[in-house]
């Protein structure tokens, strides 16, 4: 007769706290991972404030420097005009003083008109006139220049100029 004998095998126990609830473990694992995503998304976000803000400080320092360049070259510019205006003022001086002397050249340059003036001393202060007469009498010829046009043959300054010299004039303003 044969004897037939079963043999139950148990699963050796676990120690007790091994024990693993799966659900909450996979719970646990996606929390510090979302944590990980989340803390490198605050870190990226911080290191982008960060960045701009140093270029925003950049931008603001190189808005300064370009205004300085701005300034620098203005400063410049105005004052290489200046130079050449005066020198500018200068050769004319020269050139009036040779023609007429240092006193006429002079009240030239300051504008004035006075009778026994030159013409181009009523050009050059009252500039370009807005009519010219021209009188030709036996011995010499005259000049009329006539400055702010009223209507018909009305102006407001009238300079009479005699062989080159203002001779008078009539001021209706």
């Amino acid at each position: 007769m044969l004897v037939s004998h079963s043999i139950t095998v148990k699963p050796p126990e676990k120690p007790s706290g091994y024990e693993v609830d799966w659900p909450i473990a996979e719970a646990v694992a996606v929390l510090v991972f979302a944590a990980g995503v989340v803390g490198g998304l605050v870190a990226l976000l911080v290191w982008l404030i960060r960045r701009a803000g140093r270029d925003a400080e950049i931008s603001r320092a190189r808005a300064g420097w370009e205004a300085q360049q701005r300034a620098a070259y203005e400063a410049q510019r105005y004052h290489e005009e200046q130079a050449a205006r005066v020198a500018a003022a200068q050769a004319d001086f020269d050139y009036l003083e040779k023609k007429y002397g240092a006193e006429t050249a002079g009240r030239i340059m300051k504008g004035e008109v006075w009778i026994g003036a030159p013409a181009e001393a009523v050009l050059r202060a009252k500039g370009k006139p807005d009519h010219v007469d021209e009188i030709v009498k036996k011995s010499k010829v005259e000049h009329v220049l006539k400055y702010g046009h009223r209507g018909a043959d009305r102006y407001a300054l009238r300079y009479y100029i005699e062989d080159g010299e203002v001779s008078g004039w009539e001021d209706k303003t």
